[in-house]
């Protein structure tokens, strides 16, 4: 199953809506001391440590191609390492995957790579390991900036909330969804402080997108809600039959309120990817609760369900300024297309 995910994902060509940015940031021609110094990243708006990979990879006469196959091989490394460590029925963990963080790695490869680290380090939350996570979240910011948000939630992750905490929270955020919370607070930070570097990121995401953002109800916001109050429910028996549980239950209802706060800004409200990691363990716990041959079918097929939607949606509604489908047909460098 690896491999066929690998092969599917990594030798793509020319398939994905950031294909496109992807080529244009590897006609940078950066020396190994701009990159280290920042003085590429400012320019280019793009992580370091992914300019650094991609510096590695031209070092080699490599292209997108194989930039592309060694960030997703590392990143399924990461997400099949650490299900088989978390042993949660880790044959329906990847399915799970699947519909809540493979489609990354074809539309937003270097938060991919990020999400992967954040998944293998979610353990070390557990364990009490600070210094092990902080190590992997820098890294993860290294290649998505977007991860810097998660170092200090892991004080968060690890709390044992009362079940009414989280309709307060939920409430909230839709709050400052509605008002634009989020979009006047980065305003003002922008304004402030005058860095050129988020001063890039606001003029390329927020100015040109904050009405490309999702509405205040969306099919993924249905979906996790729906399964936040099974989790709930059910979540005195679930404590007891995985270790986990709580940690990745309180990543699954933060990760809630953050995506609703933030979902009138599309490309923020990305950092949900991050906490639908959580679905991978939480879903296969439910499992424990099911007797029934029959029940466990069902549920499958519902997973199924849910993997169709996650992506017939986004390859359904993909469509550049010139009519193209992005992701249709799609090519593979082994197919020869």
């Amino acid at each position: 199953m690896f491999l066929s995910l690998w092969l599917f994902c990594g030798f793509r060509n020319e398939v994905g809506p950031d294909w496109g940015s992807y080529k244009e940031i590897l006609t940078y021609d950066f020396s190994f001391w701009q990159i280290v110094s920042m003085q590429a990243v400012k320019e280019a708006a793009v992580e370091p440590l992914y300019l650094l990979l991609e510096w590695a990879v031209k070092l080699f006469n490599g292209g997108i191609n194989e930039l592309n196959i060694i960030l997703c091989l590392i990143t399924l490394i990461l997400v099949f390492k650490t299900l088989r460590r978390l042993e949660c029925f880790p044959l329906l963990g990847v399915l799970i995957f699947m519909a809540h963080g493979y489609f990354f790695l074809f539309s937003q490869l270097r938060q991919g790579i990020a999400i992967g680290l954040f998944f293998y380090a979610v353990p070390y939350i557990q364990e009490g390991n600070f210094k092990k996570y902080l190590i992997f979240m820098l890294l993860a910011t290294g290649f998505h900036f977007s991860a810097l948000v998660l170092i200090p939630l892991y004080f968060l992750f690890r709390k044992r909330f009362p079940y009414f905490y989280i309709v307060p929270f939920i409430f909230l955020s839709i709050v400052f969804q509605q008002i634009h919370a989020v979009n006047l607070i980065l305003t003002a930070l922008v304004n402030l402080t005058g860095n050129p570097i988020l001063v890039k990121y606001y003029e390329l995401y927020i100015v040109k997108k904050l009405f490309e953002g999702n509405a205040t109800l969306t099919t993924l916001m249905v979906e996790w809600l729906g399964w936040l109050v099974v989790l709930t429910v059910f979540k005195k028996r679930l404590l007891e039959v995985h270790p986990h549980f709580n940690v990745f239950y309180n990543i699954s209802w933060i990760g809630l309120c953050l995506y609703i706060a933030f979902a009138d800004i599309a490309v923020f409200a990305r950092i949900a990817g991050y906490f639908r990691v959580s679905f991978m363990v939480l879903l296969p716990c439910i499992l424990y609760l099911m007797k029934d041959t029959m029940h466990k079918v069902f549920f499958f097929i519902i997973i199924t369900i849910f993997i169709f939607i996650r992506w017939y949606t986004p390859i359904k509604s993909d469509e550049t300024s010139d009519g193209k489908n992005r992701f249709v047909p799609y090519r593979n460098i082994i197919l020869g297309t």
